[in-house]
């Protein structure tokens, strides 16, 4: 709602980048109503998988077009970018299509869908060291992205504390909330 309330551009580009996030939540829908595994949950999963790894470059775009950040920040925001780019690359090719199939629930018992492909890429802090180090060096001030790349960390805590697995599933569900907080 930030998004056509507040008319600053920074904000409006905070809240998009977390609607890129809530997107999660749509293909997650979508492999809920087909646990069969049917070309629903498929097609989902599928597009579960280019969302998640496009976090980052997403908050990049959008976060670059508003930043009033100095160049030298931007230019190290596009090497972070590069990076994570030639990593995701690099692990993709780790991938099987069993990675990539169906989004269903863990085994043990755990009533959240797995995101399979967090276990082929690796290391998968390079995606949260990059989303977290896109926000610090593009968004101005320091205060509103210190905000920001807290309260990621804090949803992505309370997540593998209160949900020990399934912690990507749930973690896109709690960081959808954040624009309220602007």
């Amino acid at each position: 709602l930030s998004m056509f309330t507040i008319r600053d551009r920074v904000y409006t580009a905070i809240a998009l980048v977390f609607q890129w996030v809530l997107l999660m939540q749509l293909f997650e829908a979508l492999a809920w109503r087909d646990q069969a595994c049917g070309p629903l949950n498929q097609a989902a999963t599928k597009l579960a998988f280019l969302a998640n790894v496009a976090q980052p470059i997403v908050a990049f775009l959008l976060l670059m077009h508003v930043s009033k950040a100095p160049n030298t920040h931007k230019i190290a925001a596009s090497i972070v970018l590069l990076i994570y780019v030639l990593w995701l690359v690099f692990s993709s090719t780790k991938l099987r299509e069993s990675d990539l199939d169906c989004l269903n629930p863990g085994d043990g018992g755990c009533a959240n869908l797995q995101y399979k492909w967090w276990s082929k890429l690796t290391p998968p802090y390079v995606y949260h060291v990059s989303l977290i180090a896109i926000v610090l060096l593009l968004l101005q001030p320091l205060k509103l992205s210190a905000l920001i790349v807290g309260i990621i960390i804090a949803t992505f805590v309370l997540s593998a504390i209160f949900y020990g697995c399934g912690v990507a599933s749930t973690w896109c569900f709690f960081a959808a909330f954040v624009p309220i907080l602007n």
